[in-house]
């Protein structure tokens, strides 16, 4: 599993994650930039992961808070957490998606 997590503040701050199985993070990766899976690099693989969780998280928090404003961080690779969480599971063919979403003090 690839977990990639980003935190924001704003009014509430929090925390958003993604969590892909590695066949589904290749997939996403090579279709994003139409390249072979086998020729990814890892580091590719982080950066689409990345900027998945970034264009998610925005879109539920600009539905959340519509007339809220958000600062974004950097996502960064990580492990999932315990906290309390809202999350959202995706099965796709080869592997899933889990989204999750924390409010409370940004990390």
């Amino acid at each position: 599993m690839l977990c990639v997590t980003l935190t924001f503040r704003g009014d509430p701050p929090g925390r958003f994650g993604a969590l892909l199985s590695g066949p589904v993070a290749r997939t996403l990766a090579a279709d994003f930039l139409r390249m072979e899976p086998d020729a990814l690099t890892p580091v590719q693989i982080f950066e689409v992961a990345g900027e998945l969780a970034n264009i998610v998280c925005g879109g539920v928090l600009s539905e959340l808070e519509a007339n809220a404003n958000f600062s974004i961080s950097s996502p960064v690779m990580d492990h999932a957490d315990s906290s309390p969480q809202v999350g959202c599971r995706f099965e796709l063919p080869g592997g899933e998606i889990l989204f999750l979403l924390t409010f409370g003090a940004a990390a």
